[in-house]
């Protein structure tokens, strides 16, 4: 898990972080937890925020089990890192959540 304050430029908005989920498929016997719904497979997860203001990658987390939603990774390890009253733009798996 990375979060790289270098490169995170704070400009008073209420959301600073981009945020979203990719898989990567995995060779290994087939499991359930592991199973992707985006491909179809074996995958793990990453969660890669980016900073609005920089462009930059700040934030990394994984890898995942597949089958483990979105918004289960974010709550787990980037909800903790996040200060009183920030937010992060996401997609539709993290709805109503941030």
């Amino acid at each position: 898990m990375i979060w790289d304050n270098r490169y995170f430029e704070d400009i008073g908005n209420k959301s600073l972080v981009m945020l979203d989920g990719t898989d990567m498929h995995v060779q290994m016997k087939f499991a359930e937890s592991f199973l992707s719904h985006k491909m179809k497979e074996n995958a793990v997860k990453y969660e890669v925020g980016v900073c609005i203001t920089t462009g930059r990658i700040i934030w990394i987390h994984g890898p995942s089990r597949a089958a483990e939603h979105d918004i289960s990774v974010a709550q787990q390890a980037l909800v903790p890192f996040l200060d009183d009253g920030k937010m992060v733009v996401a997609n539709s798996g993290y709805r109503g959540k941030f």
